[in-house]
């Protein structure tokens, strides 16, 4: 759904994207994604080697905020908290007796921070960072600072090793994502060709003021979660459980904390709101793949528990399908007269029996029996019909009195209706339903149970098949075809659309299966 206020703030982050993006190579998602962070008050921590922009990236995501500053710093084991929080005040505590630090120019006064090698800090630095990254604020002595903070951005060729404490650091890092070397050849081509270093600036209407951000994030706490969302989030955190249970698992591989959803709901909000709308969707959605894995080998796994996640309707609904069609066909194969042994009849146009006289008769023409109106009729008393004239079907049509009148200004008769031993009676007059000749027709059995035609159960499953392709054309739609979501690249659709592409190739076999299934009428 469309921001009713039309806003107009997707515009204003692709051109952001796009001057971030300039003069560097297959950046864009990561440059995106940074802006996403930035907004929506959240860390970002980019894995990969030496050389592949990710400060870079920090840097230019500064130049977004108006009149910002940054920090950044190259850890070692070596790094004190000196180094980022800023120097013990010595005139402070000489003149105050009081342990406070000189923040300015460190982190603590930054709007954009840049920790390279986050992993090889200390433990001073880093059970400092935790409130730096969740709560935005730093205990300088006896003084609670609050953080001008507005995106942390951590890097490193390697994650966090298991059993250093690390895990409530690693936790509190929202987007996650892997910075590699340029792939595509042309764009290294372009890269390797490009002699001065490109002079990057943004224009100052693009820039993010306070005031835009404070309204943005206000904005986004209104954006809402609707329930297929928050359903499908359900089958999320179900898919999770079942891949956490997995022999030679580590249930920590796949452990989402109760935060971190808090969290990455907020980032969804954000993400609807910088696309002009008023809700989340499942394009949204997507982003979740950067923010569900916790190891690099549960990066698949958990993309595929997100899409199964995103398709699981449709999925149930096609196992559905494919169920009645197995129990359609042996059902429609058992009222033949070769596997049942009883009479069966002969089937006009999906819907229709012709009824022959049992003697000698007046009646001038064919008439024809609407057979699902056969289990209505008594064996002993009559009932109310109507006689009409159909020529599509060449005869006269029969069928009882609480039908649907003809339409299309047609003139009928009322006459009286009971059945018979595989007949009806007609005004006393009794007429036999027409046998099969070749044994495949109907049974009277299954017309007295209401399973009455084939074609029926065939343009049943038919309709049950048209829903899910509606439905299923329409998610694939907004999530591969069409997805304008600014915040979602190619990278993020290719497993999508692999998906996709086989969900697709089940449901065609599925209506074919249907299709096949030709009515044994004339």
């Amino acid at each position: 759904m469309q921001n009713s206020e039309s806003h107009n703030y997707k515009k204003h982050i692709k051109q952001l994207i796009r001057a971030l993006s300039s003069g560097v190579w297959e950046k864009d998602q990561l440059l995106a994604l940074g802006i996403l962070c930035g907004i929506s008050d959240s860390s970002l921590f980019l894995l990969g080697p030496p050389g592949t922009g990710k400060s870079l990236i920090a840097r230019r995501l500064k130049e977004i905020f108006e009149d910002s500053t940054a920090f950044e710093y190259l850890m070692s084991r070596f790094s004190t908290p000196d180094e980022i929080f800023g120097p013990v005040s010595i005139r402070k505590l000489r003149e105050e007796d009081c342990y406070e630090r000189s923040t300015g120019g460190y982190l603590p006064s930054a709007d954009v921070v840049f920790l390279d090698e986050i992993w090889k800090a200390g433990p001073a630095i880093q059970n400092a960072l935790l409130t730096v990254l969740n709560e935005k604020i730093f205990q300088n002595g006896a003084v609670t600072m609050k953080l001008p903070l507005k995106v942390l951005i951590a890097a490193s060729n390697e994650l966090p090793r298991e059993d250093e404490g690390l895990e409530a650091l690693w936790d509190r890092f929202m987007v996650r994502c892997i910075s590699d070397c340029i792939e595509n050849e042309n764009s290294f081509y372009k890269m390797l060709r490009q002699t001065k270093e490109e002079t990057f600036s943004i224009e100052e209407p693009l820039k993010i003021s306070s005031d835009l951000l404070d309204m943005w994030k206000r904005e986004a706490a209104d954006i809402v979660l609707p329930d297929p969302i928050l359903r499908t989030i359900t089958r999320i955190r179900s898919e999770l459980k079942v891949l956490s249970k997995a022999e030679n698992t580590d249930p920590l591989d796949y452990y989402i904390s109760d935060r971190r959803w808090k969290k990455a709901a907020q980032i969804l909000r954000t993400s609807a709101l910088l696309n002009d709308r008023d809700s989340v969707d499942p394009t949204d959605l997507l982003l979740l793949r950067h923010m569900l894995w916790n190891k690099t080998e549960c990066m698949k796994p958990d993309t595929e528990a997100l899409i199964k996640s995103l398709f699981a309707e449709i999925q149930t609904r096609i196992d559905d399908l494919s169920k009645e069609i197995d129990k359609t066909v042996p059902e429609n194969k058992g009222r033949t007269a070769a596997n049942t042994g009883q009479t069966t009849f002969k089937v006009y146009n999906y819907f229709y029996a012709k009824l022959l006289p049992s003697t000698a008769s007046a009646e001038k023409g064919d008439m024809y029996f609407v057979l699902n109106d056969y289990s209505q009729l008594s064996l002993s008393k009559p009932a109310n019909g109507i006689r009409y004239r159909d020529e599509k079907l060449g005869g006269d049509i029969i069928r009882t009195l609480g039908a649907t009148a003809p339409s299309g200004g047609r003139h009928f008769k009322t006459v009286t209706l009971r059945r018979g031993n595989d007949s009806v009676f007609i005004n006393g007059e009794e007429f036999l339903l027409e046998k099969s000749g070749s044994g495949t027709g109907i049974s009277i059995n299954s017309i007295i149970n209401r399973q009455s035609i084939p074609d029926i159960s065939r343009l049943h499953l038919e309709e049950f098949a048209y829903g899910i392709r509606t439905d299923f054309d329409s998610l694939r739609d907004q999530l591969v075809d069409n997805n304008s979501n600014i915040f979602i690249f190619s990278s993020d659709l290719r497993p999508v659309k692999k998906y996709v592409q086989v969900l697709e190739r089940t449901l065609n076999a599925l209506e074919v299966k249907i299709k096949s299934m030709q009515p044994d009428g004339v």
